[in-house]
C-alpha cells in the first residue's frame, strides 16, 4: 500500500513553520497511518517511535528560538499548534489525512477483490460451507489444524491443454484477418505500415495505429489504399487539408466519395463563378 501526498506540500506554508524535523515527523505519521490503516490517528506513545532523535541529541533552531535535544514530543505539539495535526487526547490525527488517502474499509474491500480476482483467475473456487483457511483438496473428514503432505495428492484433475487440429489460434493468417464480411478475430496491426507509407500526412502515429485496430483496418487494407490514392486527387487534399492519418480511418472516410479537383486548375469556388459569368452572357444576347 503506498501513503499520497501533495506534490505541492512543500509549499504549504503549514510545512514551512513546521521546519525540517517538524516536516521529517509529519511525512513518517502519514506513513505510519497508511501502513496500519489507521485513518489518520497515530497513539501518543508511539509518536517516539516514528523518529530516533534521543540518539541525535538534535538541536533546532525553528519559529524564531533555538531548542536543544528535542524530541518527537516536542516536535507533535508544534504540529499541533501549526494545525498539522490535531489533539484527540490519547491520539493525535493528521490533518486532512483522510482527503488524500483511502480509509480503511475501502483498503480492505480493495485487497478482497484483488484476492477474489486471483481465486477465479486460478480456478480456485471454495464452496460456501468450507471455511476460507482450509484448502479446497482437503476432504471434510480431516479435522482442521492436521498436518499432512498434500503434495501431489490433489483430489481436483489438473487440466492438461490438448492442441486441437485447425483451431483458430493455428489457422490466423494475414488472409483470414483481412478477408470476409466477419470482423477480424482479435485487433492487429497488420497492413498498418502499408497504409502509413502511403498516407501523405505523417502525424500522429500511435493514434493512427490504435484508429486502425478498432476500425478493423487489415479487413479493409485494399479498399483503404484505393481511397487513400483516390484522395490525393482530391480538391480538399490538394488543397492542404489533408486530415491526421487516425481521423480518416475512425471517421472511416475510405468509404466516402471525394470531391475532384477541378480540371481547369481553379478551384470549386472560380469554378462556380465561371459558370455564373456564363448564365450572364447568356442573359446579355
Amino acid at each position: 500500500m503506498w501513503a499520497r501526498l501533495d506534490d505541492a506540500i512543500l509549499d504549504n506554508p503549514k510545512i514551512i513553520a513546521a521546519g525540517p524535523l517538524g516536516f521529517a515527523l509529519h511525512v513518517a505519521a502519514i506513513t505510519w497511518c497508511s501502513r496500519n490503516l489507521t485513518d489518520g490517528f497515530i497513539p501518543k506513545r508511539r509518536v517516539s517511535q516514528l523518529l530516533d532523535l534521543s540518539s541525535l541529541q538534535v538541536s533546532e533552531t525553528t519559529l524564531g528560538r533555538v531548542r536543544h535535544r528535542v524530541t518527537c514530543e516536542d516536535l507533535a505539539a508544534d504540529l499541533a499548534r501549526i494545525g498539522l495535526w490535531h489533539d484527540h487526547g490519547v491520539s493525535w490525527e493528521v490533518h486532512d489525512y483522510l482527503v488524500y488517502n483511502l480509509r480503511r474499509a475501502e483498503v480492505l474491500a480493495r485487497r478482497e477483490r484483488a484476492r477474489e480476482k486471483k481465486r477465479r483467475q486460478r480456478g480456485d473456487v471454495v464452496p460456501p460451507d468450507v471455511p476460507r483457511d482450509v484448502p479446497p483438496d482437503v476432504p471434510p473428514d480431516v479435522p482442521r489444524g492436521q498436518t499432512r503432505d498434500t503434495r501431489g495428492t490433489s483430489h481436483h484433475p489438473v487440466p492438461v491443454p490438448v492442441p486441437v487440429p485447425g483451431s483458430q489460434e493455428d489457422t490466423l493468417s494475414f488472409a483470414s484477418l483481412t478477408q470476409g464480411a466477419e470482423p477480424a478475430p482479435r485487433a492487429t496491426e497488420l497492413g498498418f505500415d502499408r497504409f502509413w507509407l502511403t498516407y501523405p500526412k505523417k502525424r500522429h502515429k500511435p493514434a493512427a495505429l490504435r484508429a486502425w485496430k478498432v476500425t478493423d483496418g487489415a479487413r479493409h487494407l485494399e479498399a483503404i489504399l484505393v481511397s487513400v490514392e483516390r484522395w490525393k486527387e482530391s480538391d480538399a487534399w490538394r488543397r492542404g487539408f489533408v486530415e491526421d492519418a487516425a481521423t480518416f480511418l475512425r471517421q472511416r472516410q475510405w468509404e466516402d466519395t471525394p470531391a475532384a479537383a477541378p480540371l481547369t486548375g481553379g478551384t470549386t469556388k472560380t469554378a462556380g463563378n465561371l459558370e455564373a459569368i456564363k448564365a450572364g452572357l447568356e442573359l446579355l444576347r
